[in-house]
């Protein structure tokens, strides 16, 4: 769900939490690991769509998704965690 606020788009998932964070991470490690959504997709075991509609904010990041991304890149989910921006 998209809801703006003073020319920010900001990202919630259906319990109303903002993402905005997470889907910043999870962009940001795929391109330090230098992979594109159709390859980081395949190192997942997913479809190009759902990494798209994930880092588009159209799809929730649950635990599972952050546990299966810290696996394909070989970090530890903690890592995940360390914003650098």
């Amino acid at each position: 769900m998209y809801e703006t606020d003073k020319d920010e788009i900001m990202l919630w998932d259906e319990y109303g939490e903002d993402q905005t964070h997470l889907i910043c991470r999870w962009i940001e490690l795929r391109k330090e690991h230098k992979l594109s959504q159709k390859q980081l997709a395949q190192k997942m075991d997913m479809e190009e769509e759902d990494i798209k509609d994930i880092e588009e904010g159209r799809k929730s990041i649950r635990i599972i998704m952050i546990i299966r991304l810290c696996a394909a890149l070989k970090i530890s989910p903690p890592t995940f965690y360390e914003y650098k921006k």
